[in-house]
């Protein structure tokens, strides 16, 4: 008989991890429903925390208190700080789909944006809202690759719109007031 999901308790919250000795690659939706009851009331989830530990451990999802989220991503960033900028961004925690799409195209590290295109299944995602926005926004600012990003333009009709509008959307994100990004019908 094989797991059909893990749960791991770390310092700052759990993990929950496919079971790859069973060849899964996800959680049941009703495993979350399942460890509620283990959660605190004030639980959240972190997916950038679950990405740092999904190569090694199947991870899918990390769910603690916001303290505890807060410290398990401040040990994280910590342990990768000797890295340069490009790996270190790539395993760090401030990711999602749209910024690992910048990451893949502009990267020159070969390995990591083929590792990127993987992750985001080939797809050049735009980023939706100001979330996705601000971490496609700190990739860049940490990159310096503010004269690059408009190479995301012929992608798609939503990244050429995202570029020519790149400025007034890094105000807009910088004093607080984006929200969710409209495209042009």
């Amino acid at each position: 008989m094989k797991p059909s999901y893990i749960i791991e308790r770390w310092p700052h919250g759990w993990l929950l991890c496919a079971a790859k000795e069973s060849g899964q690659s996800g959680i049941p939706m009703m495993a979350l429903n399942e460890c509620l009851p283990m959660f605190p009331a004030d639980s959240g989830v972190d997916s950038g925390i679950a990405r740092y530990h999904r190569y090694a451990r199947g991870a899918v999802m990390a769910v603690g208190s916001p303290e505890e989220l807060g410290l398990w991503r401040e040990e994280i960033e910590k342990e990768i700080s000797w890295m340069a900028d490009e790996p270190r961004w790539f395993l760090g925690c401030d990711t999602g789909m749209s910024s690992l799409a910048v990451f893949s195209k502009l990267t020159s590290h070969k390995d990591y944006a083929n590792k990127a295109l993987d992750e985001i299944n080939g797809k050049m995602h735009h980023p939706h809202d100001a979330d996705d926005f601000g971490r496609c926004f700190r990739l860049v600012e940490l990159m310096q690759w503010h004269d690059r990003i408009y190479e995301m333009a012929p992608l798609s009709p939503e990244w050429k719109s995202i570029c020519e509008r790149w400025q007034s959307l890094c105000e807009l994100h910088q004093q607080g007031k984006l929200g969710i990004i409209e495209f042009p019908k």
